[in-house]
């Protein structure tokens, strides 16, 4: 577990790092427009289904046009969510991240056998055998950055005990 939220966090910069193609946005003015009509929806299945509190940002061509926190990020305390406040989702991405990185592939992209330094020219020198194969398959062998000094950055990030990406064949996951 201690290895996939790096995982993800790049996974998810290589899906940014890509357009998106799809039906053309509305213009952020009509989205501003339409916020009230937001607010009542986010309201109404906050109370529905019994949510404290929740984030929310609106996201036109790259750009935030809206952001907005409603109701309480700690209940115990009383703290009221803003559009900053930071959740923890745990796994709960990790399922959006992969099916966005496979659209991707299928588009052409990205490559599952590309290493990630075709898309991060900076990365640690240590990262050059790693692929988004493995980034997916969860054997990148790059351990949690919550555990790393300096918060996590990129160069305290290599791969665990393993000098290379876990093999598939000796993944526990095969």
């Amino acid at each position: 577990m201690r290895f996939l939220r790096p995982a993800l966090l790049i996974l998810t910069a290589l899906v940014s790092q890509s357009t998106l193609g799809g039906p053309a946005a509305p213009a952020p003015a009509d989205i501003l427009g339409r916020m009230p009509q937001v607010d009542a929806f986010v309201r109404s299945e906050m109370q529905r289904q019994r949510v404290p509190g929740v984030a929310i940002g609106i996201v036109s061509h790259g750009t935030v046009v809206a952001s907005k926190g409603y109701g309480i990020a700690n209940v115990e305390l009383g703290v009221p969510v803003s559009e900053d406040t930071l959740f923890q989702s745990g796994s709960l991405g990790k399922q959006f991240t992969a099916v966005a990185v496979m659209l991707q592939v299928e588009e052409g992209k990205l490559g599952l056998d590309d290493p990630l330094t075709k898309y991060f020219a900076d990365a640690p020198r240590s990262w050059q055998a790693v692929t988004v194969r493995n980034l997916l398959n969860h054997t990148s062998g790059i351990p949690d950055y919550t555990d790393q000094p300096a918060g996590g950055a990129p160069s305290t990030l290599a791969p665990g005990k393993a000098s290379r990406p876990i093999s598939r064949a000796t993944s526990p996951m095969t």
